[in-house]
């Protein structure tokens, strides 16, 4: 993910969620089907992942901003 915001911080967020489903989110895919998160645990990880981007994507960093309505936005 870091690699993602250095070289296109400055892009539109159309290109951000492309590169995101593209690089980002297709692994994560990839890895569900193996480690299948049931359990608290694991989607609490997934979640980890997914917040930092929704807010990069939006360029919404705001503390009152909420991300469920970022994510929601985003599918």
């Amino acid at each position: 993910m870091s690699y993602i915001r250095r070289n296109i911080r400055s892009n539109p967020p159309s290109a951000k969620s492309n590169a995101y489903k593209t690089y980002v989110r297709s692994s994560v895919e990839n890895a569900t089907s193996v480690w299948s998160p049931h359990s608290d645990g694991q989607i609490n990880q997934l979640e980890m992942v997914q917040r930092p981007a929704a807010r990069f994507m939006k360029h919404d960093y705001a503390q009152t901003s909420t991300v469920t309505n970022m994510l929601n936005d985003l599918k």
